[in-house]
């Protein structure tokens, strides 16, 4: 039987979607595909409308999702001609322009036929410059200039990963009504991460925060009644009262359902999340279920672009996606706190849309890569969880073509007596009585999980001739709450059960040659592999991935700095940077560390940056141990999963050859 392994051209060989929204009636959907190309170097993005009769591509190029009403599509577009921001109305095949926006913003809600809710990241240079009568164009180039030379920074942070420089940028909340035009709901300085709005009272909802220096960690709730608008409401207006001040609630999500404001989050920054009830008349809030479960998707993957939505808040219940053990399914809630397993796929769903015919999914069941996926109403009346069924096939011929590895679970319990699940990939011309080496590879997070998914890297690996070894420690989600607390902080008990999975499976799998182990992780699995070398010298090779290593510059530099640094210590303790000393990989390397390694990063990484990488390259060029370092010019902490397309190629590339000439040759 001929084996058609994965190969490394096969990096860019799926289709992802995202940004699914079905309509009312559920007979039509919206969706969005992106497809890698390789002599282009970058991807190829449709937008794709579903309908019984036929699908077909849009060709306006959308901000954010659309919006349906009950036979309109709403959506904010870049025009082809002028380049300006169109509000737009579909309504069958024929269309028309609402109005033209002077920013970037994306429909957020049609409040009735006049009245329009929109978001969108605004630089207040230009905004400034429009109100002082200058042209969109002339201060779109003064801003480009002013750009071209320095990095200026004001505020802390000033940058965000995958966006880039962010000091004076806020996220700003307008209404545009077809007869006044468009207008602030916020005041300048006010950052809106969420809006809904309750039609009964005719108030928007929104969560976020004001700010002109330091970003504040916690988000506030607050209401803007839309009949100020109409009388007297003044621009620049603070915020007014915060519906959730000197409570303690971190909110996530927020929707609105029978009178409740329904939030998504936690109280007094315990691990326990649930969903809470804000009585809109009487502003006094409940608990309506706390849970084990993690809300939202944490499985990881790397064959996933874009995003869809995890939440929503429909027809008197509460829908979104969370994880458990090693899988993420869709889940419901109702208004009497039962909370029900809508889909059994057994691999991750990335998102959905609820329409009165059942649901849309976004989803991967087990290797196969993901597809659009339709659960039908009747299903969800049933007592256990579905299966959906696939309605597209982008991504069929790849995995029927392959020769893939079959994931292998493995547990143990740790000392602590958690349950330490993971997984085994065999290679896939493996030969009896023929032993190989292994690569143990680190997921992200700490918050978030491995599953028995497609996974392209680990399958190259597994398809040239690896073991490759992968396990979630605690830490990540999808075994509860007490598991996603590591005992004695990072690097404390996460270390101790990777590598105690390390020795469970070599026990088990006499194949794998234990003096041929590699290392390898990215983000938190960078920090591991980072702790790893200088810890313990048993493997033979490794990798360490967009990482961290100094608490210290990392404090200083990440885009989510200040809620980092308050993890670990208080930012004025008077031994503050002891403590983060005390936590950091570097510390630990010195004349006893011998492991080669690679380090790769990217220059545009805000998450990690690229210092920390050049920290550990020196320490390892001055002890005069084997090692390189690759530096990704133009690509961002997301690299592996949506980095340009050659690049991510040459990543993948530079792995494997590290591990072949240390653990081959």
């Amino acid at each position: 039987m001929s084996i058609h392994c994965v190969n490394l051209e096969d990096t860019l060989n799926y289709v992802s979607i995202s940004d699914v929204h079905a309509s009312p009636d559920g007979n039509c959907v919206l969706y969005r595909t992106h497809c890698p190309i390789a002599d282009k170097n970058t991807y190829e993005h449709q937008t794709i409308l579903r309908t019984p009769e036929t699908t077909y591509i849009l060709e306006e190029t959308i901000l954010g999702s659309p919006i349906w009403t009950d036979i309109d599509t709403f959506f904010a577009s870049v025009s082809t001609d002028t380049h300006a921001v169109v509000l737009t109305k579909y309504t069958g095949n024929a269309h028309e322009s609402i109005g033209e926006i002077p920013y970037p913003l994306h429909l957020v809600e049609v409040l009735d036929e006049n009245r329009f809710l929109l978001l969108g990241d605004v630089d207040l240079r230009f905004k400034h410059a429009l109100e002082r009568g200058m042209e969109k164009e002339d201060a779109a180039f003064q801003i480009a200039q002013e750009n071209e030379d320095c990095i200026i920074a004001e505020e802390f942070p000033f940058w965000s990963d995958g966006v880039g420089i962010t000091n004076g940028h806020r996220n700003l909340l307008f209404l545009f009504d077809r007869r006044s035009g468009l207008q602030a709901l916020t005041e300048e300085w006010f950052s809106t991460e969420q809006a809904v709005y309750d039609q009964k009272t005719d108030t928007v909802y929104y969560t976020g925060y004001s700010y002109m220096v330091q970003k504040p960690l916690q988000l506030g709730l607050y209401k803007r009644p839309l009949k100020e608008l109409y009388e007297g409401y003044e621009r620049g207006q603070a915020e007014g009262k915060n519906l959730l001040e000197n409570q303690g609630y971190q909110i996530s999500n927020i929707g609105v359902c029978e009178g409740k404001l329904v939030l998504l989050g936690r109280k007094n920054q315990e691990e326990k999340t649930g969903i809470f009830l804000l009585d809109i008349q009487t502003e006094q809030i409940e608990n309506l279920i706390t849970f084990e479960i993690d809300p939202g998707t944490s499985v990881f993957t790397d064959v996933a672009y874009g995003n869809t939505r995890q939440w929503q808040v429909r027809d008197g219940k509460i829908y979104f996606t969370g994880t458990w053990e090693e899988t993420s399914e869709l889940y419901s809630v109702e208004l009497s706190g039962q909370m029900k397993k809508l889909t059994s796929l057994g691999g991750i769903v990335h998102g959905f849309s609820v329409s009165n015919r059942g649901i849309y999914l976004v989803a991967m069941k087990g290797l196969e890569h993901q597809e659009l996926y339709w659960l039908a109403k009747e299903e969800l009346s049933e007592e256990s969880p579905a299966a959906p069924e696939a309605i597209t096939d982008y991504n069929r011929s790849f995995y029927e073509k392959k020769t893939l590895s079959i994931p292998e679970p493995y547990t143990w319990t740790d000392k602590y007596g958690f349950l330490i699940a993971g997984y085994v990939l065999h290679p896939v011309n493996q030969k009896p009585g023929v032993r190989y080496p292994a690569i143990l590879n680190i997921h992200g997070g700490p918050r978030g999980a491995y599953g028995a998914v497609y996974f392209h890297e680990m399958q190259y690996w597994a398809a040239n001739g690896y073991f490759v070894l992968f396990c979630n420690p605690t830490g990540s989600t999808g075994r509860g709450n007490a598991f996603k607390k590591i005992i004695g902080g990072c690097g404390g008990s996460d270390y101790e059960d990777i590598m105690g999975f390390v020795d469970f499976v070599l026990e088990r799998i006499p194949e794998i040659d234990p003096a041929r182990l590699g290392v390898t992780g990215g983000s938190y699995g960078g920090f591991m592999t980072n702790w790893i070398l200088g810890h313990s010298n048993r493997f033979a090779a490794a990798v360490s991935q967009r990482s961290t290593a100094n608490n210290i510059t990392e404090a200083a530099n990440k885009d989510i700095a200040p809620g980092f640094i308050r993890s670990m210590t208080e930012p004025d303790a008077q031994d503050k940077y002891e403590k983060l000393w005390e936590g950091s990989p570097l510390r630990f390397i010195d004349k006893n560390t011998h492991t080669p390694t690679l380090f790769l990063h990217s220059l545009q990484d805000y998450r990690c940056y690229h210092v920390e990488a050049l920290q550990m390259y020196a320490a390892f060029q001055y002890l005069h141990i084997p090692t390189r370092m690759v530096l990704f010019k133009n690509e961002s902490h997301s690299l592996s999963r949506n980095g340009h397309p050659r690049n991510r190629i040459r990543r993948l590339r530079e792995i494997t050859e590290w591990m072949d000439r240390y653990l081959k040759q």
